[in-house]
């Protein structure tokens, strides 16, 4: 029996987490090599956010579909609103600091985000999941 989590948001979130570590590390490592501290911290800053925003939609998945299945949509669509307004206020703070480097924290957010929806979309259309409770 595979120990694989059956629930497709969480095995979203069990494949996005090592995807987003190795997405930080490798772009730590290009960020560093390209722009030094600056490049390095730029790319750790654009791994983390889809990854907390992918966490934040599986979890926000699994506890709606717990209430009740059609909740899910719901629950997926609501989350969204928070999310941009957070990255929002991120994007606001980070105007004017300058011990990031803007271009490393880029490539890394849209490589992340780009990234972690892909893996999520292709994890949630290969699960065998029932549209219909099976009484």
């Amino acid at each position: 029996m595979s120990s694989e989590p059956r629930d497709p948001l969480l095995r979203a979130l069990a494949y996005g987490g090592p995807a987003s570590l190795a997405l930080a590390a490798a772009g730590a490592l290009l960020g560093y090599a390209v722009q030094g501290r600056a490049g390095a911290a730029g790319a750790l800053l654009g791994a983390v956010i889809p990854a907390v925003f992918l966490g934040i939609t599986a979890m926000s998945g699994v506890w709606a579909r717990r209430l009740r299945p059609e909740y899910l949509g719901f629950a997926i669509l609501g989350s969204w609103l928070p999310k941009v307004l957070a990255l929002m206020l991120v994007l606001h703070w980070l105007k004017h600091e300058t011990w990031y480097d803007r271009p490393s924290f880029l490539v890394s957010l849209l490589a992340g985000t780009f990234g972690l929806l892909m893996l999520e979309g292709w994890v949630v259309t290969r699960s065998q999941q029932f549209y219909i409770d099976p009484r």
